[in-house]
């Protein structure tokens, strides 16, 4: 028997793309767009899991995607389904200690071709993008 996960992940089959299992489908899918949009020039580049210090060396956060928007812009992107207490405390460190916009996106109703996407700013920046 199937043993499903308590967030209900996908199998890894239905959420590789490229060669790379992602941990979800939902990311799976917003990575072949992030190509889709380096291929028409809308963005420059996008890298998978970078990861950032949040105010001490042990706070290590690792979103899912770094972008490059095509006029140099940086924006970080976390694909959530749901929210977790560990993710809900990465956000109130991101306001502190962020460097970028953190855009987080969410599925529109339980579609995977369009998105909700909520804006968080780090403390003192002016620009959302």
């Amino acid at each position: 028997m199937f043993d499903r996960h308590k967030y209900n992940v996908s199998d890894p089959l239905h959420r590789t793309y490229k060669g790379r299992c992602y941990r979800s489908k939902a990311e799976m899918i917003r990575a072949s767009q992030l190509d889709l949009l380096k291929r028409c020039g809308e963005i420059k580049q996008w890298v998978y899991e970078p990861k950032f210090a949040l105010g001490c060396p042990e706070n290590i956060y690792i979103p899912d995607f770094q972008v490059e928007l095509a006029d140099g812009t940086i924006i970080i992107e976390e694909v959530k389904g749901v929210e977790t207490p560990m993710f809900k405390k990465n956000k109130r460190l991101w306001r502190v200690y962020g460097l970028y916009p953190l855009h987080i996106l969410k599925a529109k109703s339980g579609k995977m071709h369009g998105w909700n996407r909520t804006v968080l700013l780090p403390e003192g920046a002016t620009d959302a993008n």
